[in-house]
């Protein structure tokens, strides 16, 4: 707890004298009342942030296969309809409130596929995730893509399953307990884009699974993942 604390002193000291320039005898009582008005602009300013890559992509054509045990064969995860954005590009997520969208969207779930027919009886939801992703303009100038979301998933296998084909995005591996049964763990991450630019339309408006090969970098969330009941 202290050394977040000292990590917050030293961030702002060094926004205030840094990044916004203010005079030194402001920055050395940044703390006091009467300068209550500059520190909050200091921790206005962006924190640095790490971006990366979060999987590379690879020709959607070919679908990976793993065999795991007896069972069934499933398709997994939803094929993009189209890319977005360009390689260069930086994207920051901040984590979708409760209170802000329904995590129960049909479009947040992953799909699961059996001789070409949906169905969801062989997993479970464990944990969910649903971030909003809006364009670093501090590094970007022009906008390729106004914002998208990106959704993580985690499930587990409830029935028995003998191979799955998955897009990129889906990690599979498999755990084997009591028995010689295997449980079957699925993550899917996957970036969704609305067909409306009105953010106050995303509930209703249709989302499109798309690819994205850019960087990508997440706000702090305040609150544990979404898990379902």
């Amino acid at each position: 707890m202290m050394t977040s604390v000292i990590e917050e002193s030293l961030f702002i000291d060094k926004a205030c004298r840094i990044n916004l320039n203010i005079s030194a005898n402001i920055c050395d009582h940044i703390s006091s009342k009467e300068n209550g008005s500059f520190k909050k602009k200091c921790s206005c300013v962006r924190k640095p942030m790490t971006f990366k890559k979060e999987f590379p992509i690879k020709d959607q054509s070919n679908m990976k296969l793993i065999n795991i045990d007896g069972g069934d064969n499933l398709v997994i995860g939803s094929k993009p309809t189209q890319t977005v954005a360009q390689p260069n590009s930086s994207y920051i997520c901040t984590k979708f409130g409760y209170d802000q969208i329904s995590y129960e969207k049909s479009n947040h779930k992953t799909v699961v596929k059996k001789a070409g027919i949906d169905d969801d009886s062989y997993f479970v939801l464990i944990t969910r995730a649903v971030w909003l992703c809006k364009e670093d303009v501090v590094i970007e100038e022009t906008s390729q893509l106004s914002h998208f979301v990106r959704v993580e998933n985690d499930l587990i296998s409830i029935k028995p399953i003998a191979a799955v084909e998955f897009y990129d995005g889906v990690f599979v591996s498999a755990t084997r307990y009591v028995g010689q049964r295997y449980a079957v763990k699925i993550k899917e991450i996957k970036y969704l884009q609305s067909t409306s630019t009105d953010l106050n339309k995303y509930e209703t408006a249709p989302m499109n699974v798309v690819q994205y090969d850019g960087l990508i970098a997440f706000e702090k969330a305040l609150f544990p993942p979404y898990q379902p009941g």
